[in-house]
């Protein structure tokens, strides 16, 4: 390790075990399939680019990119508009689960609201944003489909409200 990663004056013993736990955790997080593609059915088809030294396989990463780059089609699974509003449903491709024994996360469902002008504070340009108002992250196909339905009736119930 290049730069150390706590205080010099952090006690001695301390600093050897916490190193030792980050050691650990970054193997378990390695171990974990965190690269995806979908296949002709539109089921997750993980993607090792670690191998079991945790050294990167420079080949499967390219693989996993341009296969991302190519299918942003594939990778919206669901969006429905009401009211200027979007619930959104995508494959994000990238393992968004951070702890070492949860279920894998491929897909989001976001509730997005009305859009709002916002000025770049450098450049002065105008662009329009639309804040989250929910969402939720799966790990399968039919659990990303059910989330979009459901992020759909929270939006219903939320409309009656305003």
């Amino acid at each position: 390790m290049d730069t150390p990663r706590f205080d010099p004056d952090f006690p001695h013993q301390y600093r050897e075990m916490a190193e030792d736990v980050l050691k650990a955790f970054e193997r378990a997080v390695r171990a974990m399939p965190n690269h995806a593609i979908l296949d002709e059915n539109g089921e997750v088809l993980p993607i090792s680019v670690y191998d079991e030294a945790g050294e990167l396989i420079e080949s499967q990463l390219i693989q996993w990119a341009q296969w991302f780059e190519r299918n942003s089609a594939q990778r919206r699974m669901a969006a429905t508009e009401i009211d200027n509003h979007v619930v959104s449903t995508v494959f994000l491709g990238l393992n968004q689960q951070y702890k070492p024994k949860g279920r894998a996360l491929w897909f989001e469902t976001l509730v997005f609201g009305l859009p709002k002008s916002q000025t770049l504070p450098i450049t002065g340009e105008e662009i329009q944003l639309r804040p989250q108002l929910w969402g939720t992250r799966t790990s399968t196909r039919a659990e990303a489909f059910a989330a979009h339905d459901e992020g759909v009736a929270w939006l219903k119930a939320y409309l009656v409200t305003l």
